[in-house]
């Protein structure tokens, strides 16, 4: 229905957008300029939504613009256009969709795989390996990859949140989380960078680990999930900042906060003398059992001393209905 109402009522691209918003766009990585490789294929992505560069590194597009990909950035890819002045710059990953032309002659589309035929094929091992965690978003893996006892090389591989049926790979370093898009080419073949595939993600995740360097950042150990319920979602008030309110109620406040520094998210107040346990116990065990990404995801507890944390998804866009009524900028 979405690609129907974009393709043939472009006039109505406003309100299509209100409906189906762009993902959600990360901050982008500076642009490390390799040296020149005669690697003689040219990739050609096509562009799904309109975005506006944010700053220097960043490349303003329009939805339908053809791109020519020049490599992976992570959660970007740095493209360059292929009219006007042939600009270059990152453009989120999630806003295209791969042409692949392999000669001047011969142009090739590559589809999305479905979920089912990518386990069933060189991956029915994968739920196996002690690196593969199922999470829901890649918050989720943030979150666990950020608590103790994981630390600086800590890795997991976890299924795409923005392409169904792939797979993404998430390792911490230091303090934040870095996220790498695992891709699939037409002979389903698995890669990080165009040029060097492997049959299986096994085979990549074992190549990496030996040769990180090309990652900037070391796969010294498989993510730790904590088993303890308490443990897991209690959280150190330390790590986690106010940014700003974004509303207040009865019992508490509601503000924008960023979790060690990284992650942003929305922190629910309450004081300890306003608040009734059981009515909290209750609110806590209902978030913990809701598992879907159209719902907002219970992230961390501060429940110990003053005051009480609730820690959950940022809506970034505040609540659907003022949302809806918003004028278009």
């Amino acid at each position: 229905m979405e690609e129907f109402c974009r393709n043939y009522l472009k006039f109505m691209m406003c309100l299509w957008d209100k409906f189906w918003p762009p993902p959600e766009v990360p901050s982008a990585p500076p642009i490390a300029h390799p040296k020149p490789t005669i690697t003689p294929s040219v990739d050609i992505v096509a562009v799904l939504y309109d975005f506006e560069a944010r700053g220097q590194e960043e490349m303003s597009v329009q939805a339908g613009e053809e791109l020519c990909l020049i490599r992976d950035e992570g959660d970007f890819v740095l493209a360059r256009k292929l009219t006007g002045n042939m600009e270059m710059g990152l453009v989120p990953a999630n806003y295209i969709s791969s042409l692949s032309f392999t000669s001047s002659s011969h142009v090739t589309m590559d589809f999305p795989v479905k979920p089912n035929n990518y386990i069933l094929n060189s991956n029915s091992s994968l739920s196996s390996e002690s690196w593969y965690v199922e999470v829901s978003s890649r918050l989720e893996a943030e979150r666990l990859l950020l608590s103790p006892p994981n630390a600086l090389g800590a890795f997991l591989v976890r299924p795409s949140d923005t392409n169904p049926g792939l797979f993404s790979l998430s390792v911490r370093n230091e303090n934040k989380v870095t996220h790498f898009r695992i891709n699939m080419d037409s002979k389903k073949q698995y890669y990080l960078q165009n040029g060097r595939t492997f049959p299986t993600i096994q085979e990549l995740v074992t190549f990496h680990k030996t040769n990180w360097k090309i990652l900037k950042t070391p796969l010294l150990q498989p993510c730790v999930v904590e088993i303890d319920i308490h443990e897991t979602w209690e959280r150190s008030r330390s790590e986690f900042t106010m940014v700003r309110k974004l509303g207040q109620g009865f019992f508490g406040e509601v503000h924008e906060g960023v979790w060690n520094q990284t992650v942003k998210v929305a922190i629910k107040t309450f004081k300890q003398d306003d608040l009734n346990r059981s009515d909290f116990e209750k609110e806590i065990s209902a978030l913990k059992n809701l598992c879907h990404r159209n719902l907002i995801q219970l992230l961390a507890v501060c429940s110990i001393g003053d005051p009480v944390y609730i820690v959950t998804e940022l809506m970034v866009k505040g609540n659907l209905n003022d949302y809806l009524k918003s004028k278009e900028q």
